[in-house]
């Protein structure tokens, strides 16, 4: 259930995410206001599970990319679409933003 996999991030619980995603990987697609479940993990300080995630994930976007560090998956997305590197998430976030506030200086140069 989407709301099980979202309090599981949420209280960092790595045994429950696992459990959850091995179950049913279609969960790391769950969607919650803040956006993403990778953006989620990010936003509430649970690190540790993201690469569980992204495990079960499909490509991280922009946004995911930039909140999490991955410069080369930046460099991928803007140069197949150059646009994206000055979008909005529903948060009104850039991916800049994103890539600064959570101290990514590699990945925020590579949106410079």
């Amino acid at each position: 259930m989407p709301s099980d996999i979202v309090e599981a991030v949420k209280g960092k619980d790595l045994a429950q995410v696992k459990a959850l995603l091995a179950a049913d990987p279609e969960l790391a697609k769950t969607e919650t206001r803040e956006g993403s479940l990778i953006l989620t993990a990010v936003y509430h300080g649970a690190l540790d599970v993201v690469p569980i995630i992204r495990e079960a994930h499909a490509e991280l976007n922009i946004f995911e990319a930039a909140a999490v560090g991955d410069a080369d998956r930046i460099q991928a997305i803007i140069e197949t679409s150059p646009r994206q590197a000055n979008a909005s998430n529903r948060d009104g976030f850039t991916p800049l933003g994103l890539s600064a506030f959570f101290g990514h200086r590699d990945a925020a140069e590579r949106l410079l």
